[in-house]
């Protein structure tokens, strides 16, 4: 196993027989130096206890959303800023289903849902199960990224697009690529609508910092990102707006509604379209 050192790892354990050798995993993990943090779903813990998993990575193991005994912060968002990798072990067919399709009513599901690190999937279920073509599709869907945009016009006028994407390399960063994706889908589509400003709104910070240089840039993809950004930067003004996520903020939850439709229901990166492409399918004049 490679040198992990620094690193912080979520191990999250559901409800299978295989949930009892992940005792050997996160001791595993430990030992390449990893700061290893254990999330159980309820039934996981008829497997194996969080015991087991606390004595041997000296951190609390959580099961409950809600418990009562834990440092005041949010639990499920400082994990998930803090993971560089969260590796679910074994995942089940449910949980593979509730991942796919954005379902967060645990702590284990509402990390990963908040998390923009890379995620390790290992399927552990019946044979007939992993083979069913609804989990085929779920484990798919695990391998798309997806983007939405909702346009604000000046006028008050709202349009929305969406899509996704699989390259191989950005699937390394689910959540990351499809926020970069649609930050870029935007700028493109103001550039053909002849626009001269544009305000991103996003919730996560590295859409901005990536462009400002206040955060480096360590992989190709995120530099593509920037160098992209830049370069659009020298023919329309990009203005950054940081907005919080997950709090109900109107647009911004309907854009994440929007990139889940990408996932489900997108057929590759669609053609940047124009103001007056929507105009025309609205039946306006251009």
């Amino acid at each position: 196993m490679e040198n992990l050192h620094g690193k912080c790892v979520v191990l999250g354990v559901t409800g299978g027989i295989a949930a009892y050798k992940m005792a050997n995993v996160a001791s595993g993990l430990r030992k390449a130096g990893a700061d290893v943090h254990v999330i159980m779903t309820e039934n996981a813990t008829q497997f194996i206890t969080p015991l087991t998993f606390e004595t041997l990575t000296n951190n609390r193991c959580v099961v409950d959303t809600f418990a009562r005994d834990f440092k005041y912060e949010v639990t499920h968002i400082s994990l998930a800023k803090a993971a560089d990798l969260i590796m679910i072990a074994p995942a089940t067919a449910n949980v593979i289903a509730k991942m796919a399709h954005g379902i967060a009513d645990d702590m284990l599901t509402t990390v990963v849902l908040a998390a923009k690190c890379k995620k390790l999937v290992a399927p552990a279920m019946n044979t007939a199960m992993l083979e069913n073509p609804i989990t085929q599709d779920n484990l798919a869907t695990l391998k798309k990224y997806g983007f939405g945009c909702i346009f604000i016009l000046p006028d008050g006028r709202i349009y929305t697009e969406y899509g996704n994407g699989d390259n191989p390399d950005s699937l390394k960063q689910r959540n990351v690529s499809g926020e970069m994706l649609g930050a870029m889908y935007a700028v493109r589509f103001a550039l053909n609508s002849g626009f001269t400003v544009i305000e991103i709104r996003y919730d996560y910070e590295g859409i901005e910092k990536w462009v400002t240089g206040a955060w480096k840039s360590k992989n190709d993809l995120t530099k593509k990102y920037a160098q992209t950004m830049l370069g659009w930067g020298q023919k329309i003004q990009i203005r950054f707006t940081k907005v919080p996520a997950h709090s109900k903020v109107k647009y911004n939850e309907l854009a994440d509604e929007t990139a889940k439709l990408g996932v489900a229901n997108g057929n590759g990166i669609p053609k940047v379209k124009s103001l007056s492409d929507f105009e025309a399918a609205d039946g306006m004049e251009a």
